[in-house]
């Protein structure tokens, strides 16, 4: 009766400690064991040893106490043939002491974190350079870069950070509730909060399944009577009390909370702007924040002409991620979902994503659809990743991914939005080529100012600038609004 073999990679330490991983190679599989273990000796005395740290191998009959196992077919590529490149990354991550994450597709507004965060430490670490320097920062990029998974990453790293999140604010009144909610879950700020005379008497609750119950409660009960005047000097002695304290605020999605204060109550929304930016430059202690918004907050810049309200914001630019980059997260992904790809199907993926100006979201959301539609089959080919391209992701099924691009609901005014739509088509039937200035300016009417409308489409849609005239970066987006969808437009008039 044939049994499974088990075939061990283990990396001993010089103080004796041993760690690695044990592959179980099925009995009924068509190739002999022998020619498994030469393949996976061969790719694993390509692992970059420390001095006294020794690989060893041993084949068993059953795994190894304390050793993680592992199916071979987690390190072959669809073909058969070994996927050696990732069994050596997984071998450097137990050397590490990591166990190897199994990533999973994350499309839709999910957060990003840990291991799956790839192309974006160097931003992370800029960020977190300005942030010592009490530095605040506008962290710039178009729609679906990552704006909000650096924002988590920088909350899990940073003790004093407090991250809120204002997608659905349009009021001061809801910026304090979003900002003491977010406060009142953190340890440092809450305690810093409770000094206050205003939030002596609010209940400790530690159980999260009743603090919404007990936090609306006490919101309600301190904003009743509140002017707008004493709502705002609530807010600055809220704001204050926490940059004494050294808390960092990461505020996410900003310009939809300015946009929407903008239509309802600008003349309060500049009041608060004015408070924040004093709160920033103050001599002492000043307060340290991070702004970021899909809407763009360049854009509410440019249209408002609010510079000065906005100029001691050090930016902060996210770049797509790389070919190589966009290569490991389409692999990993496709494990992750027990896929098998070819390295054709890998290279695909990369090819329709833009290569090395690739927006990760629609990496998770092309590798999704791809294995989505083989079903139970696990062997992904470069053929089911361009049927997913064309038939899913392009198709109605993928509107889902592109409702942020739609021109109806940006901040523009009416005559820009006009505008943007001709433009943007322009673009998406030269895309990867430029497009000149002046082809672009003949199609702005009367009362829209082409820097401004650019700057906006600019962060908004993903263009490049160059001396030589403009061009749509993203392949994806591209693609889509060379289709024509109505529903990308409507409502734009």
């Amino acid at each position: 009766m044939n049994e499974d073999i088990y075939f061990s990679l283990l990396i001993k330490g010089a103080d004796g400690a041993q760690t690695g991983v044990t592959l179980c190679i099925p009995a009924d599989n068509e190739t002999l064991p022998g020619h498994w273990i030469k393949a996976l000796i061969a790719a694993a005395r390509r692992l970059p040893l420390d001095d006294g740290e020794k690989l060893r191998t041993e084949m068993q009959v059953a795994p190894s106490t304390g050793i993680d196992t592992r199916p071979i077919a987690d390190y072959l590529w669809g073909d058969g043939t070994l996927n050696a490149e990732r069994l050596i990354r997984h071998l450097n991550d137990y050397k590490e002491h990591r166990v190897p994450h199994d990533f999973q597709p994350h499309v839709g507004m999910t957060v990003v974190m840990e291991e799956e965060f790839i192309g974006r430490k160097p931003v992370l670490d800029l960020l977190e350079n300005y942030l010592k320097n009490n530095t605040s920062c506008h962290l710039r990029a178009p729609r679906r870069y990552g704006k909000s998974s650096l924002m988590g990453r920088l909350t899990a790293k940073l003790a004093n950070a407090v991250m809120l999140e204002l997608s659905d604010v349009a009021t001061l009144q809801g910026f304090l509730k979003a900002l003491l909610r977010a406060c009142m879950r953190h340890q440092i700020a809450g305690a810093c909060l409770v000094k206050q005379a205003a939030y002596r008497s609010w209940p400790h609750v530690t159980d999260s399944a009743s603090f919404s119950q007990v936090f609306n409660q006490a919101f309600s009960d301190l904003t009743n009577a509140y002017s707008d005047k004493k709502l705002l000097d609530s807010l600055s002695e809220t704001l204050s009390a926490l940059a004494d304290e050294g808390i960092i605020l990461l505020v996410d999605e900003f310009s939809i909370f300015l946009r929407e204060m903008h239509d309802k109550n600008p003349n309060d929304l500049a009041t608060f702007l004015g408070l924040f930016h004093r709160l920033r430059r103050r001599d002492t202690q000043a307060l340290v924040a991070v702004f970021a918004g899909s809407a763009g907050l360049s854009t509410f810049i440019e249209l408002y002409d609010m510079h000065d309200l906005f100029a001691d914001l050090a930016a902060v630019d996210v770049p797509p991620v790389t070919g190589d980059e966009a290569r490991l997260l389409a692999e990993e992904l496709f494990y992750g979902m027990k896929k098998r790809p070819t390295l054709a199907a890998i290279n695909r993926l990369v090819e329709l994503t833009g290569n090395d100006d690739t927006v990760p979201y629609f990496v998770q959301a092309l590798a999704s659809y791809s294995a989505e539609q083989t079903g139970r089959r696990r062997e992904i080919q470069a053929d089911d990743v361009e049927r997913a391209y064309y038939d899913r992701l392009l198709g109605p099924a993928g509107n889902t991914c592109f409702r942020d691009f739609i021109l109806r609901e940006r901040a523009y005014p009416g005559e820009y939005r006009s505008c943007a739509s001709p433009i943007l088509k322009r673009l998406s039937r030269a895309a990867p080529e430029l497009v000149t200035e002046d082809e672009l300016q003949q199609l702005c009417t009367d009362g829209c100012d082409f820097k401004k409308i650019m700057t906006c489409l600019e962060e908004d849609y993903d263009l490049v600038y160059s001396e030589k005239g403009w061009r749509m970066r993203s392949r994806v987006i591209a693609d889509r609004w060379r289709l024509g969808e109505p529903w990308l437009t409507m409502g734009n008039k």
